[in-house]
């Protein structure tokens, strides 16, 4: 009966092991998909930045050659 128990318990406490790594697996591959979708979404953050400035740039480029175009005609509609 000793023998038996023994064997018992050394099952359950394997099997407890074993349950134990994988929820250790799973919490892991969680925050490993956690950390991937935060990196996603800075990424997604930084190009949008990114696209803002160039339209900005875009902007000021045109007001520019509108203001420099514009300037143009007044001097010659002065002449």
């Amino acid at each position: 009966m000793d023998n038996t128990k023994k064997t018992l318990q050394q099952s359950i406490k394997s099997r407890l092991d074993q349950l134990l790594m994988e929820m250790l697996k799973i919490i892991c591959k969680g925050k490993a998909l956690l950390e991937t979708e935060v990196k996603k979404k800075l990424i997604e953050r930084l190009a949008m930045k990114m696209i803002d400035k160039v339209k900005e740039k875009d902007v000021k480029y045109s007001n520019k050659v509108f203001e420099e175009n514009s300037s143009d005609n007044n001097v010659e509609s002065c002449e």
